[in-house]
């Protein structure tokens, strides 16, 4: 996630209270973060360090040095300071939607420019924002961040809230944030996220490959594997939202074929879910998820096989490939959206016998949307609510 020039944000004419108190409780989470700090070089020299965090920090001093090295990602003076937080998350991100649309919402900063979420440094002022946005008739998530990214504004510190995951998931966090240090589009999440999300997966396995550790390589191919495969699952069932949404129908007949087409994504989930992820979404998908949770979807991974192609068209070879980025990074939005869209469908091409063969297959909404009219017997009250 990206937080950037709180300090400059808040100095910014903004009208209204709601928006002077989200800058204030910015600024104020920053600076606590900041203070709070130790030096990194200084907890692993000294002989009072717990062994478990000293062995912790020594890892993540090889990661900075591997992203470096290899990846060509800028460390400089970032992660040179650990914070121990007394809460599971350091942010919590509010995301919107509207009822017929899986769109997200956008929040403006000076700056910045715009993005499909607002972070707050405490869960209560997330719910408090979350609320607003239910009274607006908006459907909304709250998740939670382990760290985020300043963009050189700030040295970003080490957390307790991710320093203690299993080693190749720190491995993947920290190149995640790093990246958005390489290459940053004021304006466009889904370009800056869906860019990190293809460096962290390649990255991480980049850094298995050069420790010669098979075993865990089998183990992170694993599980990439079914996140790519829970991915396209999620991403399939948005397209049939979307599709719905189009439709010429009156709300009620919507809402009628949004809360069936729901139910058929979690049918399928419940019957694959060994296959897409081991089972790990149940809780998520069964609370009942809606528009607002799939924004994050979008915003992460649409264009992870455009990233893809483009590393492939390169030879795999990093310095040529944040070029390349960077002159994406330049284009105008739609000129660099249509070159992402040209790239992503290269890679399906590319990838099409390997997908097939590792796609889960569940029976689509297709058949309920048909030239404009809901279809089926079981759907003729809908149709006659909305011709009479």
């Amino acid at each position: 996630m990206v937080l950037r020039a709180f300090v400059l944000a808040a100095l910014v004419g903004c009208g209204g209270c709601q928006t002077l108190a989200f800058y204030g409780q910015a600024v104020n989470g920053q600076w606590q973060l900041m203070r709070a700090g130790e030096d990194v070089s200084a907890l692993i020299a000294s002989p009072a360090t717990d062994e478990g965090l000293r062995a912790r920090l020594q890892y993540v001093g090889e990661i900075l040095g591997f992203a470096q090295e290899t990846l060509r990602l800028e460390v400089s003076g970032r992660y040179t300071r650990y914070v121990a937080l007394d809460r599971e998350y350091v942010l919590w991100n509010v995301f919107a939607a509207e009822e017929f649309s899986t769109r997200g919402h956008t929040w403006c900063y000076p700056i910045a420019g715009c993005a499909v979420y607002r972070g707050f440094f405490s869960r209560e002022r997330a719910q408090r924002e979350a609320t607003r946005m239910l009274l607006r008739r908006y459907e909304v998530a709250i998740t939670g961040v382990p760290a985020f990214s300043t963009l050189g504004w700030f040295d970003d510190p080490l957390l307790s809230t991710f320093l203690f995951w299993p080693a190749h998931d720190v491995a993947a966090l920290l190149i995640h944030e790093l990246t958005h240090g390489r290459v940053f589009v004021g304006g466009d999440s889904s370009f800056n996220e869906s860019y990190a999300t293809f460096v962290e997966g390649e990255g991480v396995r980049a850094l298995l490959e050069s420790r010669h550790d098979a075993a865990g390589l089998v183990a992170f191919r694993a599980k990439q594997r079914a996140q790519e495969r829970m991915t396209r699952f999620l991403l399939r069932w948005r397209d049939e939202l979307t599709t719905l949404y189009r439709q010429p129908y009156p709300p009620m007949a919507k809402r009628f074929l949004k809360a069936e087409l729901l139910q058929a994504m979690r049918d399928c989930y419940l019957e694959h879910s060994d296959a897409l992820d081991g089972g790990g979404r149940r809780a998520w998908i069964l609370a009942g998820l809606d528009n607002a949770d799939l924004v994050p979807l979008a915003t992460y991974a649409d264009h992870v096989p455009a990233f893809t192609a483009l590393f492939r068209t390169h030879e795999q070879s990093w310095g040529a490939f944040h070029a390349a980025v960077e002159r994406l990074a330049k284009l105008g939005r739609t000129e660099r959206e249509a070159e992402l869209e040209r790239l992503s469908d290269q890679q399906v091409a590319h990838a099409a016998d390997d997908r097939d063969t590792d796609q889960v297959q569940c029976e689509t909404f297709a058949h309920h949307v048909a030239d404009g009219e809901p279809a089926g017997a079981e759907h003729d009250d809908i149709r006659r609510r909305r011709d009479g």
